[in-house]
């Protein structure tokens, strides 16, 4: 196994007082790391690490964390050839997805062994401010409508709240969207209709903690979609049953499954790919099979 380039983001709360732990946890294990901080960005860090002979980077932080390290391994030529670790050092839903551990310690455990899964990795192309295509890669969970909007008003709050992001960004979401006439295409298969959000999901977890994809399987080659076609009022009454992965089956839930999904809208709806607002709808999602390896 190659060495692991811990690639840290400073944003996330008590990373620089948890580092030193980190750091002598894995020297107990016998695991030399090379430690790179990312004063530049985590992208812009990752990106370093690749072009210096990286193959095995360990993004320590959170979901966006691994949202940025991922997008810069999936810009090599050879990125299912990479090797993926991650040490959350504050709540992370692809860990939970594959029932890794949330404490930073032990889960340098699972950097050393031979276990690896293979990763589906899905990208979002939206339509940009000037209707150029902008395009973003997504290990966990994309969307459009609704879950968008609750991603952008938590973003634009301080990370040092935490989960409290989400729930606060879910009630601001939820007084300011409405539902708009959708048109999403799946193969042969689509929905024309009514609906408030759209998930994307290529894992089962996500929005710290909530199964809203219960039905994905991030190594089966194929996204799966939800289209929330009840009234608004349902992200409310549905909220409880997420965390429990119920909110499906539902007649007020349209399932659709498959590699490539075509979304339009009858007025712009904004897009997220792992959080981050990339764009505005139409937008076309797919996925790669077996993208990159991820250490487990």
């Amino acid at each position: 196994m190659s060495q692991p380039f811990l690639i840290v983001d400073p944003s996330t709360a008590n990373v620089d007082a948890l580092l030193p732990s980190i750091e002598h946890a894995l020297s107990g294990m016998k695991l030399s790391a090379e430690v790179r901080g990312a004063p530049s960005g985590v992208r812009a860090s990752a990106r370093e690490a690749l072009q210096s002979g990286a193959r095995f980077l360990v993004a320590v932080g959170d979901d966006a964390t691994v949202r940025d390290v991922v997008s810069a391994m999936m810009e090599r030529e050879d990125h299912s050839d990479l090797l993926l670790g991650v040490i959350p050092t504050r709540d992370c839903d692809l860990v939970r997805t594959f029932g890794l551990p949330q404490d930073p310690l032990q889960a340098c455990a699972y950097l050393t062994g031979t276990e690896e899964y293979q990763l589906d990795i899905g990208t979002a192309v939206a339509t940009g401010s000037n209707g150029e295509q902008v395009s973003a890669n997504f290990a966990i969970v994309a969307g459009v409508g609704f879950g968008a909007m609750m991603q952008k008003r938590a973003a634009e709050m301080p990370r040092s709240l935490g989960r409290s992001r989400r729930f606060l960004g879910f009630w601001v979401a939820l007084t300011g969207s409405r539902s708009a006439e959708v048109e999403v295409t799946v193969g042969r298969k689509a929905y024309r209709g009514s609906a408030y959000d759209v998930v994307v999901g290529n894992c089962q977890f996500f929005g710290g903690g909530l199964r809203v994809s219960p039905r994905s399987y991030p190594g089966d080659g194929i996204l799966d979609v939800l289209v929330m076609k009840g009234p608004r009022s349902a992200a409310f009454t549905q909220l409880p049953k997420m965390y429990r992965g119920e909110h499906v089956p539902s007649t007020d839930v349209v399932e659709l499954s498959g590699r490539e999904i075509h979304v339009k809208c009858e007025r712009p709806l904004p897009v997220h790919a792992d959080g981050q607002i990339i764009g505005m709808t139409p937008v076309a999602f797919s996925v790669e099979p077996k993208a990159l390896r991820l250490k487990v």
